[in-house]
């Protein structure tokens, strides 16, 4: 895996970067939904949302415990 190859401090860096990315483009992405479905379908755009990133999280922390195994 690259991930184990790069030395602590660049993985750190690696790592804190992604998180201020991803900061600014949760609520950015969030609030860009009433624009595309309209105020009525908000709750229920967000909730798939949710749903869709949460399971993307999950297959990717399957693939990762598949490969370790």
């Amino acid at each position: 895996m690259i991930f184990k190859s790069l030395d602590y401090g660049l993985r750190s860096q690696l790592v804190f970067s992604l998180n201020i990315f991803n900061a600014f483009f949760t609520p950015t992405y969030q609030a860009t939904i009433p624009l595309v479905t309209g105020e009525d379908d908000y709750p229920q755009a967000i909730a798939l949302s949710n749903a869709r990133k949460q399971g993307e999280q999950g297959q990717k922390m399957y693939q990762n415990f598949s490969e370790m195994v």
